[in-house]
């Protein structure tokens, strides 16, 4: 068990600044598949057919390395999102998983990071 940051995201700013988190929450690390480095609070509902809700705290692994098909926490410029990747030859793509929502297909002018992949969640705190 060990405390988590939680943050909430905003644009323009780093995950993590001191205005941006919510709290810190003690809960253990096994219950996740990959070891979490961070909460997020998701805003939003474009991967509700994912099992991401809006308000869901989603554990991030941080990391840059990221394979096609998997969940992961991505910049593009001052945006940071929960997607799913599709990384097939030189295209990348941010896939939503919820009806009505496009797909963002990161422009090369644009800053764009993979900052960690999707470790599970946590709802209803």
């Amino acid at each position: 068990s060990s405390d988590l940051l939680i943050g909430r995201i905003a644009a323009g700013e780093p995950i993590f600044s001191e205005s941006r988190v919510e709290r810190s929450l003690h809960v253990s690390r096994d219950l996740f598949r990959l070891r979490p480095d961070y909460l997020v609070r998701v805003v939003g509902d474009s991967m509700r057919d994912e099992g991401i809700l809006n308000g869901d705290l989603v554990a991030v692994h941080a990391t840059q390395v990221a394979r096609h098909g998997q969940v992961v926490a991505a910049r593009v410029d001052d945006r940071f999102t929960i997607k799913r990747l599709y990384w097939k030859d030189d295209v990348i793509r941010l896939l939503p998983n919820s009806e009505g929502y496009q797909p963002i297909d990161p422009d090369p002018t644009e800053d764009f990071a993979i900052e960690g992949l999707f470790a599970g969640l946590v709802r209803g705190v």
